[in-house]
């Protein structure tokens, strides 16, 4: 088949588009060919890159799978698949391969360091020490075991440690990528020790690094793009509307959406609930964001259709397709699950459409801590506004308004919470999750730190303990610090006041 002129021109134009960085481009021609040609190892590897490259690791890893079943034994074999499984959430499987390649390769500091963030993503902070320890045995000066560190235990960098990230910040030679992971870790390692402004201007620093990096690949915070993107998706996802969909017949499962920014609590409240027998944590599922843009360019192709009526002809094959994806597993039963994506807060009315049984979890922390905690974490491009004190009030301001318009549309399906409420009475509002969600209680809830499952975002400390109060009012200690987050949130106020 993959000497068939056809298939090398579609190989040949989905080349063209990854070599472009049209990854999406070049995975919608490549999946078709490897259904008709699943023996072609180079088809694989090009779409194996191109899922990785916009976050499809879970298909990523299994695209990649024959190839890594016949490639040679060597360190780079296991090395290269053992990081595809890490960020598939394959932490157990991840440290398998890494540890091979480790025996093979025991100079090679990135294998322990790389094996450090499986065992953070899995909870055991005592082994992850253990190889980051390994890891700048072998080289001292190892940047990401350094970083990994100050994210672990900030409190564990010596004076030398610190200097040598300095080094790497004030390096303009250095790789921009290294300077604004240092930078973060840098102010982790202030914050831990309790010197505010010392932690303010390290995570500036990396702010402003970061925006650097952003803008060198066109990438910018774009409110008019924002309030325009809301304005049409309030006006077409109106209560009149969902109500005119036709209700698709009852699935297997109900979906649960947590509709939180990062860093609001949604890693939390997820792992509670993922703590239930009958629950599927599935993290930050991406599917949504995709159906979104699906109808988008459907309807742009259809003009003459309405776009209600492609959304009613499409959505029960988008309801199976979403849960077919999920990586489910396959050795309990399973009647619930989570998808905790903060991108989805503009896609809750396209997320009721597909799933009337749907219920949403709609999260809020003080605006303050929220919009600090996320300038304190160096997010991906998917957040531009997240290095900009201004922007991010005004991101604020959008996300609690499609809040708002949520609540109005379908009230009946919505559960509104404050991240203080539940650190306030954690079993209260836990039993208050479990509930709504349509589950009879679970006790295993109450005890979600134990819960040994994978957890991939940065909260992913956090949740291995015990709920405590100690980043709620954080934002005080840098007040001298936020007149611009002030002066973009205004009156938003839906936690408690910002004077407090």
């Amino acid at each position: 088949m993959a000497a068939d002129p056809t298939y090398q021109d579609q190989f040949q134009k989905g080349q063209a588009l990854f070599e472009a960085g049209d990854f999406k481009g070049a995975a919608r021609l490549f999946i078709p060919l490897l259904e008709t040609s699943p023996e072609d190892l180079d088809l694989r590897q090009y779409l194996t890159r191109a899922y990785a490259a916009f976050g499809y690791f879970a298909e990523a890893v299994e695209t990649f799978r024959p190839n890594f079943e016949k490639m040679p034994e060597a360190p780079e074999k296991y090395g290269y698949f053992g990081n595809l499984c890490f960020l598939a959430g394959l932490a157990e499987e991840a440290l398998g391969h890494l540890g091979k390649a480790h025996q093979m390769s025991p100079g090679n500091a990135e294998l322990p360091s790389a094996m450090a963030l499986c065992h953070v993503q899995l909870g055991d902070f005592d082994q992850a020490n253990a190889r980051i320890r390994e890891a700048l045995t072998i080289d001292p000066g190892h940047i990401r075991s350094l970083v990994i560190l100050a994210d672990i235990d900030a409190g564990a960098l010596s004076a030398e440690n610190t200097a040598r990230l300095r080094q790497v910040v004030d390096d303009q030679a250095q790789h921009p990528g290294n300077r604004i992971d240092v930078a973060f870790a840098l102010g982790k390692a202030h914050l831990k020790a309790r010197e505010y402004d010392q932690a303010f201007a390290s995570f500036q620093a990396g702010n402003e690094l970061l925006a650097a990096h952003f803008k060198s690949q066109g990438i910018v915070y774009e409110p008019k793009a924002g309030e325009q993107l809301f304005q049409e998706i309030k006006s077409f996802y109106t209560r009149e509307m969902l109500g005119r969909i036709t209700p698709g017949a009852a699935g297997p499962r109900t979906p649960v959406f947590i509709i939180g920014l990062p860093r609001s609590g949604t890693t939390l409240v997820e792992q509670i609930l993922a703590s239930h027998s009958d629950l599927h944590g599935a993290g930050e599922y991406k599917l949504l964001g995709e159906f979104f843009l699906q109808l988008e360019q459907l309807a742009a192709e259809n003009p003459q259709t309405p776009k209600e009526v492609i959304l009613n002809q499409v959505k029960e094959a988008w309801g199976r397709e979403y849960f077919q994806k999920m990586n489910l597993p396959q050795e309990r039963r399973v009647t619930h699950t989570t998808d905790k994506m903060p991108l989805n807060f503009p896609y809750a009315g396209l997320a009721y459409a597909i799933f009337p049984n749907a219920r949403f979890i709609l999260l809020r922390r003080h605006p303050l801590d929220t919009c600090l905690s996320m300038y304190f974490q160096p997010l991906t491009e998917s957040y531009p506004a997240s290095t900009s004190l201004a922007d991010l009030g005004g991101y604020y301001r959008l996300f609690e308004r499609y809040l708002n318009h949520w609540a109005g549309v379908f009230p009946e399906n919505v559960l509104e919470i404050s991240y203080e409420e539940l650190v306030a009475d954690q079993e209260r509002v836990s039993k208050k999750l479990v509930a709504f969600a349509g589950l009879e209680w679970d006790e295993a809830c109450l005890e979600y730190y134990k819960n040994p499952r994978s957890v991939q975002t940065m909260s992913n400390i956090q949740v291995r303990k015990p709920i405590t109060a100690e980043n709620i009012g954080r934002w005080k200690h840098f007040d001298r610090h936020l007149k611009p987050l002030k002066d973009a949130l205004g009156s938003t106020n839906p936690v408690q006041t910002l004077n407090e």
